[in-house]
């Protein structure tokens, strides 16, 4: 589908609430999981599965950082 644009018809930015104003605060669900750099792959994914999430923030052994 082609859409076609005339003069005076102005684009809405796609979220025009969340544009300026939103934070990951505002929309994240659940607390911020995390994993070891060194713990095992099953251990992820089950801390995933148990956790609802699809992403796990990996820290690194001696620093705990990301």
């Amino acid at each position: 589908m082609e859409q076609t644009l005339t003069r005076g018809t102005a684009q809405q930015p796609p979220f025009p609430a969340l544009a300026a104003a939103a934070t990951v605060a505002d929309i994240i669900r659940s607390p911020l999981a995390t994993i070891s750099q060194h713990d095992h792959v099953a251990a992820a994914a089950y801390l995933m599965k148990h956790a609802g999430t699809t992403a796990l923030i990996v820290t690194g052994a001696q620093t705990g950082r990301p």
